[in-house]
């Protein structure tokens, strides 16, 4: 099962796993569903998650790539992803 990082507006970044059904949340814990959107999928080596994050929030890259930076976002932690030393963040796009 992946785990990820939903980063929600004007809320602290939180981990969080994939549930069939929300009755499939344990207790104490709260449940999101991420809207069905068109992502902008980012792909690289973790060694550059400095510069990509210096550089997405830039308002030329928010333009160029269609990206709305508003609305939840996320990156996936999956072995194979993490075996390969890569990153992948999913951005959702302007309508």
């Amino acid at each position: 099962m992946n785990q990820y990082l939903v980063i929600l507006p004007g809320l602290r970044p939180m981990v969080a796993v994939e549930v069939d059904e929300p009755r499939d949340v344990p207790e104490g814990m709260s449940s999101y569903v991420i809207p069905e959107e068109e992502y902008v999928v980012f792909s690289f080596e973790k060694k550059y998650i400095g510069e990509f994050w210096n550089t997405i929030y830039t308002e030329e890259n928010q333009l160029e790539y269609n990206i709305d930076l508003a609305k939840p976002r996320f990156e996936v932690f999956a072995s194979q992803l993490d075996a390969a030393g890569m990153v992948e963040r999913y951005i959702p796009t302007k309508n």
